[in-house]
């Protein structure tokens, strides 16, 4: 009886400590994960009330921060997708050889553009 008892809690603690090690990793791999984004990008994805974002909706998140579907604009970006800063440049150009008009969008933070025609 009392070898059965020992056993027990041996698997007890051999039980704990298997689950404590994977804890202890498994804490260490979110906390790295969660600081390689920005500060701006935590506060969005912990604002959010889902249990668990796709990439889908995450990038859907950062839509919302960047682009402003209201408005008439080719290029509506409110903000820039690759820092997050809202300084932006925009421009308008007309090409009269091909008559084309042609849409650029610059971040002065970081230097991310896009442009259309």
């Amino acid at each position: 009886m009392s070898l059965e008892i020992t056993l027990f809690f041996a698997g007890v603690i051999v039980g704990w400590a298997i689950q404590h090690v994977y804890s202890a990793r498994s804490s260490k791999e979110q906390r790295a994960l969660f600081e390689k984004l920005s500060s701006e990008l935590r506060d969005l994805i912990l604002e959010d009330p889902r249990e668990h974002l796709s990439v889908a909706e995450l990038n859907a998140l950062i839509d919302d921060r960047t682009i402003d579907p209201t408005g008439n604009d080719p290029l509506p970006y409110i903000a820039c997708p690759k820092c997050g800063s809202s300084d932006l440049k925009k421009r308008e150009s007309f090409d009269a050889q091909h008559d084309d008009v042609y849409y650029t969008v610059r971040c002065k933070a970081c230097g991310w553009g896009d442009w259309t025609q």
